[in-house]
């Protein structure tokens, strides 16, 4: 009896079963790995991109009428939040083409003036497809208007560029470039000779074609006009009862000695 009750007291007289920790099943899947910041990339459709930077409200911007793909900016700075503007005096923005000469017009008159800024119009398709209006700060995407582009040379298109040849018509033979009409302007050559040198007028004086300034011309013919052919346009200059007609007789009629052909033994001599 005595030994009974020291087995009940010691308890650890008894066998004891250990019961094993229940081992938990193992996942079906990957645990989650812990997420790293995420990175808003902003989108093309941002409603609010050509907007007033302090102000919010809507960009006033003018787009010039001779800037090619106009119909389609005007949508997109619409779309996009902005309002085109119809005139250009009052607006921050002025989008041109720059190799126009309206375009040029514009830059001449607006850039030097405060708060004005002249730019490609393509700078709207940059702002778009960046999703952030392009400012000083990002240096206007590059499409800010300095007014060198007019003299800059035009990008041709590489598939089809221009070079200089010359179509010829398909009926001519192969070695003639141009029409049988076009050959009469081909002119004949001429021997060419050497001019001759020509003497001075004075080298000899026995040239009848020669004149000479100390030549005094000589006047041929009677010394007095020819009787008048027409009735009425007689002169009556002679004396009243004088025949006027041994004045108009030139067959005797004799010139005149002069002075020096005189014979002065004949005059009297003065005292």
């Amino acid at each position: 009896m005595s030994q009974q009750n020291s087995r009940n007291r010691n308890p650890m007289s008894r066998s004891t079963v250990v019961v094993p920790p229940q081992i938990a099943p193992a996942p079906t899947h990957a645990p989650q790995q812990p997420h790293g910041p995420v990175q808003h990339v902003a989108s093309n459709d941002n409603l609010e991109l050509f907007v007033d930077l302090m102000m919010g409200a809507p960009l006033p911007i003018y787009v010039e009428e001779d800037v090619p793909g106009r119909d389609e900016i005007v949508k997109l700075i619409e779309k996009h939040g902005g309002m085109v503007a119809t005139v250009h005096s009052t607006v921050p923005y002025i989008l041109v083409d720059p190799t126009k000469e309206s375009g040029q017009n514009l830059f001449r008159q607006y850039s030097a003036k405060r708060g004005k800024v002249i730019l490609n119009a393509q700078w709207v398709h940059a702002c778009v497809a960046a999703g952030q209006l392009q400012t000083f700060q990002f240096n206007y995407a590059g499409y800010k208007v300095n007014g060198t582009e007019r003299d800059q040379p035009a990008l041709h298109d590489p598939e089809s560029p221009r070079t200089a040849t010359r179509h010829t018509d398909p009926g001519l033979p192969p070695g003639s470039a141009f029409p049988a009409s076009t050959q009469y302007q081909q002119w004949p050559e001429y021997a060419h000779y050497p001019a001759q040198p020509q003497q001075p007028y004075w080298a000899t004086t026995n040239q009848h074609w020669q004149y000479s300034a100390l030549t005094v011309p000589v006047i041929e013919g009677p010394a007095y006009p020819p009787y008048p052919s027409h009735p009425g346009d007689e002169q009556n200059w002679a004396a009243p009862g004088e025949d006027i007609e041994q004045y108009y007789n030139h067959v005797d009629f004799q010139q005149p000695p002069y002075p020096s052909q005189v014979n002065t033994d004949s005059l009297p001599r003065r005292r």
